[in-house]
């Protein structure tokens, strides 16, 4: 057989000669000699040519081709085709462009081996190291089966007739034409003839054939092209979370799985969102609308809890405002600090510690995350019980502002002496523990010694220095510009009296009205006009006296040669105070303010200049003062304290001499310093809050 790859080779060197110069090293096209080779290196190999581009590779076969790559041209060269001034099995390479010299040339290459002359005898002996079953080649096939594929036949040889016209086909036997009984053959550990294969038949027939011949179906299966199958299935009215579901899971090519109906979005005690059976099943189960949020501190299951504007849930409590308002749930589980977990928003909630009367109403407890069954100091109605250990959560959206927490934003700081009668009011962010005051406007008489206190809307200053004044001014506590204006008169001329309020009334107590006085006047806080009325007196005349107000009862602390706390009900217009407590030492000259748990009372004089801050139970009417802390410095002649429902302020003063400081105090707890907020538009003294 021809060497065809030696007369390609030749060809191809033959038309090239006369294009290039002798000992040129040859190029030749893929196309030309691919299908003549042998691979001898099935990929190519990266190498970094020497400066001389050369490459050195083995075995050495005279008449093996290289193939090399250069950028994106494929070359070949032959070993046997030129002469290198290298040593032998070097080829120095072709380049595709310049080449500086001494630069190196990354290059890939392979190489084959020729075929060379090809005999019979050499294909032969080809075939004969690759054929085989499974080797891809015809030769051991037949109509292109393999050999395994036909049953082995022999004569069997013990049949009457000597198996003649019998043949043994797998072990199985078959009768022909001259009627030769069949023989016996094994099937399925057993003896069996014609007649048994007939019944086996008859009886796969059965079970896989209908009485028409058609495929049998199995009649309990759901199928993707039959209709009405689902809803002909017995339904279940009432789920329960062990129930399980098939689904395809598309995160898992659409791979068959189960489903717990309490794993589904909704689930949890049986039931779904929109379809509530109460009671839950388990303690501490829910049905309902809910949610995942964070915690902002460590919470138990059946915590009543707030939405905070730091985007947590809180323990509600109904004495402080601000955690009773807006978004309510109840946590499902024990949460910790700001981890996230399942809160109830409204439905059913059970807890087995609960032991609730059926039907009674639920409000938002005063205790820190605790539901009662009267309301609290804000009252807010949640649910309703409905069995001992279950409740039905539906916050009211509504929120009873109690007594003596006005929703405002604003304190305000009257009058006072700046070396003379001052007309000033200044106001404050009462939000915020930072800014300084700034002007409102001014009083209708510039007055010192006077008395201030506040409603929902409106606030009013009363009395003051000097003219014995018996005026009371308004102002709109809402807003922060405009002038007072005149509501009415007092009963008497008086200053150095002390007031506080409720929602509907406010009151003015002690004084000096040509002597110390233990008179109470009350007016209406809802109204713009309307004289003062007597509601009562004081346990005793006095004068230079701090007030402050809680939910229910206002109180009235201190005052020349004092140390009494008298309590009143600022929820009724009639009765005199009682005794309460006693502050620590006598002192007068204070400044008061509370929140709805805590009353304050604030510096004074007795013995000396006081930076003392103590506290009292706003909720009770017994019960003495105890220390909180201290100002930052020593204040007398500040009757002027305001409160919001978080932090309270002491405005002006006299430490020495007259000051301008505001300082703040969390009202909220029974420890602490009062800090610095900021300074009044003036330094004044014998001022008045509102």
């Amino acid at each position: 057989m021809k060497d065809y790859l030696t007369q390609a080779i030749g060809d191809l060197v033959k038309r090239r000669s006369g294009d290039l110069a002798t000992g040129a090293k040859f190029a030749y096209k893929k196309e030309m000699v691919t299908d003549l080779l042998v691979a001898t290196s099935d990929t190519f190999n990266t190498v970094t040519l020497d400066i001389n581009n050369n490459l050195t590779y083995s075995p050495m076969d005279p008449n093996s081709i290289v193939v090399y790559k250069e950028t994106t041209s494929i070359y070949y060269q032959r070993y046997t085709d030129w002469t290198c001034d290298v040593g032998a099995g070097t080829i120095k390479f072709l380049s595709t462009g310049d080449i500086v010299a001494g630069t190196d040339i990354v290059v890939e290459y392979k190489y084959y081996s020729a075929v060379g002359a090809i005999t019979a005898a050499a294909i032969l002996a080809a075939l004969l190291t690759v054929d085989g079953e499974g080797s891809g080649l015809d030769a051991d096939l037949l109509d292109g089966l393999e050999a395994a594929a036909f049953a082995l036949v022999n004569h069997v040889s013990d049949h009457e007739n000597g198996g003649g016209d019998e043949m043994n086909v797998g072990g199985l036997s078959g009768e022909l034409a001259d009627g030769q009984p069949p023989k016996a053959h094994d099937l399925a550990g057993g003896s069996h003839n014609i007649d048994t294969l007939a019944d086996l038949n008859s009886k796969l027939s059965d079970a896989t054939l209908d009485d028409s011949g058609d495929p049998r179906t199995d009649d309990d299966a759901i199928h993707d092209d039959v209709a009405g199958e689902i809803s002909a299935i017995t339904e279940k009215a009432t789920p329960h979370d062990n129930d399980l579901l098939v689904i395809e899971d598309s995160e898992s090519s659409n791979a068959k799985k189960r489903l717990k109906i309490s794993n589904l979005p909704g689930g949890n005690g049986g039931g779904t969102d929109n379809d509530i059976t109460p009671p839950p099943d388990d303690d501490n189960g829910y049905e309902g609308f809910h949610g995942t949020f964070t915690a902002g501190e460590n919470l138990v299951a059946g915590e009543l809890c707030y939405f905070k504007n730091d985007g947590k849930f809180w323990k509600t409590a109904a004495n402080t405002e601000a955690t009773t308002g807006g978004l309510l749930g109840i946590a499902s589980g024990t949460i910790n600090a700001d981890a996230t977990g399942i809160f109830l928003l409204q439905g059913f909630f059970r807890h087995d510690a609960w032991d609730w009367s059926v039907a009674t109403s639920l409000y938002v407890s005063n205790s820190g995350g605790e539901f009662a069954v009267d309301p609290g100091s804000n009252e807010r109605m949640i649910g309703f019980v409905y069995n001992a250990d279950c409740i039905y959560f539906n916050p009211d959206l509504m929120l009873y502002v109690a007594p003596g927490i006005p929703e405002r934003a604003y304190g305000f700081f009257g009058g006072g002496t700046t070396g003379s009668a001052s007309n000033i009011v200044d106001y404050i962010d009462a939000t915020t523990t930072s800014g300084n005051a700034l002007d409102k406007g001014d009083l209708t008489v510039a007055r010192i010694t006077l008395a201030g206190c506040a409603g929902v809307t409106y606030g009013f200053f009363a009395g003051g220095y000097p003219g014995d004044e018996n005026v009371i001014d308004y102002i709109n506590v809402t807003t922060t510009s405009g002038n007072a204006s005149d509501k009415g008169n007092l009963t008497a001329t008086n200053y150095s009296l002390a007031g506080c309020a409720g929602s509907t009334y406010g009151f003015f107590g002690g004084g000096y009205s040509g002597s110390a006085t233990d008179m109470i006047d009350y007016i209406d806080v809802t109204t713009t006009s309307g004289n003062a009325l007597d509601k009562g007196d004081l346990t005793a005349a006095r004068d230079y006296i701090a007030s402050c107000a809680g939910l229910a009862y206002g109180f009235f602390a201190g005052g020349s040669g004092s140390n009494v706390i008298d309590y009143i009900d600022i929820t009724t217009s009639s009765g005199n105070a009682s005794d309460t407590g006693d502050l620590d030492v006598n002192r007068y000259g204070m400044s008061g303010c509370a929140g709805s748990a805590y009353g304050f009372f604030a510096g004074g004089y007795g013995p000396g200049i006081s930076n003392v801050i103590e506290y009292i139970d706003v909720t009770t009417t017994s019960g003495n003062a105890s220390d909180k802390g201290d100002l930052t410095a020593a204040t007398r002649n500040m009757p002027g304290g305001v409160a919001d429902a978080t932090y309270g302020f002491f405005g002006g003063g006299n430490s020495g001499s007259r000051t301008n400081v505001i300082e703040y105090i969390n009202i909220t707890t029974t420890s602490g310093n009062a800090a610095d907020k900021g300074d009044l538009t003036a330094a004044r003294e014998y001022l008045a809050g509102a």
